[in-house]
Parts: structure tokens; sequence; C-alpha cells
């Protein structure tokens, strides 16, 4: 959020965790006999994809183009792509498009890049507020309920209710929803 409003310079998302970890190194000793760097790697680059989404994505590709729009960094979402064997048509993090969800800059131009108007895109998130400010956007959106995602939205205006396109108690339903 600070860096989004211009509170801090911007910088990708390992930059911020390391950040973070800077700051609290002075209440946290410990901090200061690892290499920050590292730890930030070895837990940001190693997420665990969601029960299901792997082979719910490998699907709806044989029907659909289908992107990760991401606040993480390049080289995070890589990484853990990898890991968790998830595969996308592409990769947009917010590190290269110059804008933070959840700006309407960052929704234009990721539809912009992918030749696509905002009107002819859907984001699947299992965040209410991410799909909330890509619905304000334009955008299609279908929710995923994810039973272990905490919801936690920072920066984004939590929605007054939810109102989605799609709404999926899983990857599952979501691929049957969307006809592959």
């Amino acid at each position: 959020t600070q860096v989004r409003h211009g509170n801090l310079p911007w910088m990708n998302s390992d930059d911020m965790h390391l950040s973070a970890l800077d700051k609290m190194a002075s209440n946290y000793p410990l901090l200061n006999t690892i290499d920050r760097m590292t730890l930030v790697k070895s837990t940001w680059h190693h997420l665990k994809a969601f029960a299901g989404a792997p082979e719910a994505i490998n699907r709806l590709r044989t029907k659909y183009t289908v992107v990760v729009l991401t606040i993480l960094s390049w080289q995070s979402i890589v990484s853990s792509s990898k890991l968790a064997q998830v595969q996308c048509d592409g990769i947009l993090s917010c590190e290269f498009l110059g804008y933070y969800k959840p700006s309407l800059q960052t929704y234009l131009k990721g539809a912009s890049l992918l030749g696509l108007k905002l009107a002819e895109a859907m984001m699947v998130a299992a965040h209410e507020g991410d799909l909330a400010a890509a619905q304000a956007a334009g955008m299609y959106t279908a929710y995923v309920n994810v039973p272990e995602e905490d919801n936690m939205a920072e920066g984004f205006d939590p929605p007054s209710e939810t109102n989605f396109d799609i709404e999926a108690q899983d990857f599952e339903a979501l691929c049957q929803k969307l006809g592959v």
C-alpha cells in the first residue's frame, strides 16, 4: 500500500519483504544473524498452489488464455509456479506493469498487453477485494472459495456485497461453470 500510494519508492515485492524484515531486525536480533534475502527467497519463492488449481489451470488452458496477474515479483511467481507444477500462458507481475493492484491502471495495462479490453477479460481469484477492484475496472469476475485462504486484502476496499459473475466452491466447480 505504501508503494502504491507513493509513500515509498517503487520496489518489487521481494524488496518490500526484505524491507519489512530489516525493520523487524531491531526487535528480533536473530534476524541479524541470517541472510534476510535468503529468507525471502526460501519463503515467497516457494509458495504452494491451492488444492486443485494446477489441474484446473491446465483444463482452462484448453479453451482460454490463462495469465497470472500478481503483486509478487516475477522471479517469485516463476519459482513458485515451477515448484507447484503450475503451467499458464503468461505471467504479468505488477513490478513490470508499474502499478500495483487494486489500481485501475494495473488492470488497464494488463488487459492492453494481452490485446484485450477490460470487458473481454475475467479475473479469477480467491480474494474478494481483488475481484471487487477488477469488477469496478470493468472486468468479468470469478470467485473461487479456497478454505485455506484468509481473504486478507491489504490495500483493497472490502466489497460491500459479493456479486461476482461466477462463484465456485472449488476449482473443479469453476471448470464446470466455464465449460471445460
